[in-house]
C-alpha cells in the first residue's frame, strides 16, 4: 500500500520542507483587503505580521479547491491512498475540502483530527510519515497518532485585545478595560474543547500569564517524555524569556522555538506567545 502523507502549511512546515521528506504541504490562503496570497509561497510570515502591526484585517482561510484537487490527482498517478493530518478543522474547514477532493479526483482519504496546529501537527505529520516509511499499516499509525493526540495542548497568551475586538471576540469596553488593567487572557485548544478556542485564565501581566501556563504544566505531571514548544507572533524578547523560564521548569524535555504561523498570528494578534506540548509517540 503506498500511501501519500498530505498536511497544510498550518503545520508552520513549508512546501520545499515538505518535498524534501517526501510530505505534500497545501498552502492556507491569507486574504487582505487588496488581496489573496498563498501562506509561505506568495507571502510570508514576516510580511503578514508586518499588516497585522499596521491594523490590516488579515483573514486565514482553506487552500484553492483548485489547488487540493490538482495535488490529490498528481497523488493518484504514484499512491494507492492519502492519510492527512490537517490543521484542526475549528479554524478551517480544510478537512471537509479534502474529503471532497478525494472523492471527486477518486483516491481514497484517510486522517487524523489533531485539535490543534502548529508544531503538535508538524510532529503528528512527521511521525506519520516515517511510520508508513517503516511499513506500518494505516490502522497502527492511526492508533499512535491517536494516542499523542489525547495528550496535546495548545496554551495561548493573548497580548492585543484590541486585535480580538477586531476579531469579534471581546467587547471594546471589554479590551479597554483589560488594557487599562495589563490583563492577559489566556486561552487553551485539545481534544477536550474539540479543536475550538477556551479560556482557563487571564494574569495582569505576560510573565504571570506565562507562571500559569507552566503551573497547569505542572499540575497536569508533564514527564520528560513530551515534545515542548515556545511560539511566538513578532515578539522574540517574551518567547525568549518564556522559553528560558519553560526550560528551566522542564530541564529534560526537547523545548522547540518558533515563531508562529500566519494562521495563528492573524487569529491571535500581535504579541501573542504559545506553549505547546504533546506526548512522544512510540517509534519502534
Amino acid at each position: 500500500m503506498r500511501v501519500a502523507v498530505v498536511t497544510d502549511s498550518g503545520s508552520g512546515m513549508s512546501l520545499e520542507q515538505g518535498l524534501d521528506t517526501g510530505i505534500y504541504v497545501l498552502p492556507l490562503q491569507v486574504k487582505t483587503s487588496a488581496s489573496v496570497e498563498l501562506e509561505g509561497e506568495t507571502i510570508t510570515n514576516d510580511e503578514v505580521y508586518r499588516l497585522l502591526a499596521s491594523g490590516e484585517r488579515v483573514e486565514i482561510t482553506l487552500p484553492p479547491m483548485e489547488k487540493i484537487e490538482s495535488l490529490f490527482t498528481t497523488l493518484k498517478e504514484e499512491y494507492d491512498m492519502i492519510f492527512a493530518v490537517p490543521i484542526c478543522n475549528s479554524l478551517t474547514n480544510i478537512l471537509s475540502a479534502m474529503l471532497q477532493a478525494s472523492e471527486k479526483v477518486g483516491i481514497p482519504l484517510e486522517y487524523i483530527e489533531c485539535y490543534s496546529a502548529f508544531s503538535n501537527q508538524l510532529y503528528l505529520v512527521q511521525s506519520a510519515k516515517t511510520l508508513f516509511d517503516d511499513g506500518k499499516s494505516v490502522e497502527e499509525v492511526k492508533e499512535r497518532l491517536q494516542g499523542a493526540i489525547l495528550d496535546n495542548c495548545t496554551m495561548i497568551i493573548m497580548n492585543d485585545l484590541n486585535h480580538m475586538v477586531r476579531g469579534g471576540k471581546i467587547s471594546s469596553a471589554w479590551a479597554t478595560v483589560g488594557e487599562l488593567l495589563k490583563i492577559k487572557p489566556i486561552l487553551y485548544l485539545n481534544k477536550s474543547t474539540e479543536g475550538r478556542l477556551d479560556s482557563f485564565a487571564h494574569a495582569y501581566t505576560m510573565q504571570k500569564a506565562m507562571e500559569e501556563c507552566i503551573a497547569k504544566m505542572v499540575k497536569q505531571e508533564i514527564t520528560d517524555d513530551y515534545l515542548l514548544t515556545v511560539g511566538h507572533v513578532a515578539d522574540d524578547e517574551s518567547g525568549r524569556y518564556f522559553l528560558r523560564r519553560v526550560r528551566t521548569e522542564f530541564p529534560r524535555n526537547e523545548v522547540l522555538y518558533r515563531q508562529l504561523t500566519s494562521i495563528i498570528g492573524a487569529h491571535m494578534g500581535i504579541g501573542c506567545i504559545v506553549l505547546q506540548y504533546i506526548k512522544r509517540i512510540d517509534m519502534d
